[in-house]
């Protein structure tokens, strides 16, 4: 998962998954529906810098499942 993925990168400080963008209130894996998986990040900037992170999820032919990217 790339929750699992990225909580074994150095530098990376805390992970935490969820759903965003959909008009359900609380939305859960079962009620879904208009909401996108995502994933929150949290890292130390002396030990990983945010390029080598974007490097990690940019779409390759291996990794076709990291699509998207924001910044919030």
């Amino acid at each position: 998962t790339p929750q699992f993925k990225f909580s074994k990168i150095k530098g990376i400080t805390r992970t935490v998954v969820g759903y965003t963008g959909g008009k359900e209130k609380n939305p859960t894996y079962r009620s879904i529906k208009d909401s996108t998986e995502s994933i929150l990040l949290e890292y130390d900037p002396d030990m990983i810098t945010f390029e080598d992170i974007l490097d990690e999820v940019r779409p390759t032919t291996l990794q076709p499942e990291y699509t998207t990217v924001r910044m919030q």
